[in-house]
């Protein structure tokens, strides 16, 4: 019987390669083992390299000391300095001399007639150590004798290199400078003669002085237009009152700048006086009396002169206003000439500026480079790169290259995943079922259990083990799958169990019979029908005539019972096949197949129907409605995947 086993998704895609692992281990193994002694034995067949490293120390101070940063940039990171220093000491000018003082030519490794400076540099390491000035420079070759010598003339002819570059820096600095320093001298005494005459053409003592002056001037001519500008706008306002105001004799007093004086005072009092006198006489005398005609011609007078005052004041008052705007304008004279001053004052400033930072830029390019000429001449042999062997290299003991470990681990990991694609590839080619894993993973089904090949001499030991050899492997394998068939149903197992196969020569009948004798040692009867009408088989094993038997009772109306037979296995009935139909299928699928099995679930508690495969007729397919479980069989090395798979769906 075969169950829906639920989809696990990752985890079952895991344990299917597992077992193409497991199904194809030796192939994976031999790749393994070809791969490790493949590696094993292509690093015995290398060539040893030996590797020798020498440590220097490179100084980066010295240049400072010196201070020549025209000659060659000093001030550059520490970083790319060092980088600097790594690709000199792998020039090809270093490795030439190294070449020459070695005489490598003559050695056999360099014997070929070709650049041995290249060949040199291809072979040659160098690292600076990481926040440090010290750099290992490493040689490899196959003599451990000879590369000891090469790594430690290179750091020697790079340290000579080194020196006789800093002295023809020198040598080249030195001639420079001579050559900067004369025309450097000449441009500071024209920067400074220029200076001289400016000054003296304009009488420049001290322009910080004389441009206080001018701003202190500037600004107190610019208060002084404006107080003038204020009072004359004041006058002129006064004046426009007193114009508007002479008409009226009494409004004169009021103004600020005529009334309220005595002189006004007395004559208005005067005035008043006099009308009063004439307006009591006019109570008692005429108009034309001499008296009258006298106090008026006294009144006239009298307002004559108040009259001439008020106009003497308008004429004082426009003078005033006169000599205000005429201040103004001599004031705001004086403050264009002072601002004209200012202005020539700020040229002569910018020029005189100008002047004196020409003096001072001519001066800044001479006084170092005078100072350097003088340092160069004192150390011509100490302007170079400073290099210290401080580890010599020494000849080494274990050679570097092949890295056997490393080879040997590649190897073996090569031949894994060889042996792993090719345990896929096989699986892949190989069309037919090996375990019980692959068919559940193939059929969605859960397996039973799986029974070992039977090669029993006698014939009834192979289809009855449980019955003639029950200690047998086979015997147990069948009993465990009887256990799992009891347990699939709650402990009673299904009553009509039918046995089929993708295939014939699966071992369909063989496992019908082993499974009937099972079940009918559990103490209960079980009846076996043999319902595969083409080709019967059941009967043989058993030792029995075919005779009679399902097709009799489908087809002729025989009663069950008198086609059962009794085998010798105890509580174990057998129905043949009867006589081949010639529908078998719709005998199958027929009302008589119906009430044959009511009652057959009557009469006996397990029925075990041996039906034909399902690829080749559809006997099965007909019968497994009626079935209260499907046993299906497949042969190792025998089904093919495509079948099981369908038949799993």
């Amino acid at each position: 019987m075969a169950t829906h086993r639920p989809d696990h998704g990752s985890h079952e895609a895991v344990l299917d390669y597992w077992r193409i692992v497991k199904t194809h281990r030796y192939v994976v193994l031999a790749m393994f083992a070809l791969g490790v002694l493949a590696s094993i034995t292509s690093t015995h067949l290398m060539t040893p390299i030996y590797r020798a490293t020498a440590r220097v120390l490179v100084e980066d101070e010295t240049p400072r000391m010196v201070g020549v940063q025209v000659a060659y940039p000093v001030d550059m990171p520490q970083e790319r300095y060092y980088r600097t220093q790594v690709e000199l000491i792998k020039s090809r000018p270093v490795l030439r001399a190294v070449a020459l003082r070695l005489r490598l030519e003559t050695w056999e490794e360099f014997a070929g007639g070709g650049d041995i400076a290249s060949a040199l540099a291809a072979r040659v390491t160098v690292k600076p150590l990481r926040n440090t000035k010290l750099i290992d420079v490493s040689f490899e070759g196959p003599d451990k004798t000879k590369v000891a010598d090469v790594a430690n003339a290179i750091v020697e002819c790079f340290g000579e290199d080194s020196i006789q570059w800093g002295q023809n820096s020198s040598k080249f600095a030195t001639g420079w400078i001579g050559k900067q320093v004369p025309r450097l001298r000449a441009d500071v005494m024209a920067a400074e003669g220029r200076l001289r005459e400016f000054q003296e053409e304009h009488k420049i003592l001290s322009l910080d002085r004389e441009q206080s002056i001018v701003s202190q001037r500037l600004v107190q001519l610019s208060k002084d237009v404006t107080n003038a500008e204020r009072a004359r706008i004041d006058l002129e306002a006064e004046l426009i009152q007193l114009d508007a105001a002479q008409e009226d004799p009494r409004v004169i007093e009021f103004l600020p700048a005529a009334g309220g004086t005595q002189a006004f005072r007395q004559l208005e009092s005067l005035i008043l006086s006099l009308q009063s006198q004439r307006t009591g006489l006019l109570k008692v005398l005429r108009h034309d009396h001499r008296d009258v005609r006298a106090l008026d011609a006294k009144i006239a007078e009298a307002r004559a002169e108040y009259r001439a005052k008020v106009n003497a004041a308008i004429s004082a008052f426009k003078r005033r206003a006169e000599a205000a705007r005429f201040k103004e304008r001599a004031l705001r004279e004086a403050l264009e000439l002072q601002e004209k001053k200012a202005l020539e004052l700020n040229e002569k400033l910018v020029r005189l500026n100008a002047l004196q930072q020409e003096v001072q830029r001519a001066k800044e390019l001479y006084e170092p480079m005078l100072q350097r000429w003088g340092e160069l001449g004192l150390a011509s042999g100490l302007n170079t790169v400073p290099v210290q062997i401080r580890e010599p290299a020494e000849e080494p003991l274990y050679p570097v290259k092949p890295r056997r470990k490393l080879i040997v681990a590649a190897g073996a990991l090569l031949g894994l995943l060889v042996g792993l694609r090719l345990a896929f590839l096989l699986e892949r080619s190989y069309s037919k079922i090996r375990s019980a894993e692959e068919l559940e993973h193939l059929a969605g089904l859960r397996a039973l259990g799986t029974v070992p090949h039977m090669t029993a001499k006698e014939e009834n030991k192979l289809y009855l083990a449980c019955h003639f050899d029950p200690k047998s492997s086979a015997a147990e394998a069948y009993r465990s799958i009887r256990t799992g068939l009891l347990l699939s149903a709650g402990g009673d197992g299904p009553c009509v169990l039918l046995v089929t196969s993708a295939v014939d020569q699966e071992g369909k009948t063989t496992t019908a019979l082993n499974i009937a004798s099972a079940l009918a040692q559990t103490q209960k009867r079980a009846l076996l029908v043999d319902a595969d009408m083409r080709r019967s088989s059941v009967h043989r094993p058993l030792g029995i005539e075919k005779g009679a038997g399902l097709s009799t009772c489908l087809s002729d109306g025989v009663e069950p019972k008198e086609v059962v037979r009794e085998s010798e296995v105890p509580s174990l009935s057998i129905i043949t096949a009867g006589p081949t139909p010639e529908n078998p299928s719709e005998l199958l699928g027929s009302k008589a197949m119906s009430s044959f099995l009511e009652w057959a679930r009557q009469d006996f508690d397990f029925i075990v129907i041996d039906s034909p495969p399902v690829a080749a007729v559809t006997d099965a397919s007909v019968l497994a409605p009626v079935a209260d479980g499907v046993l299906m069989v497949v042969r190792a090395d025998r089904t093919l995947r495509r079948a099981a798979s369908s038949d799993g769906s």
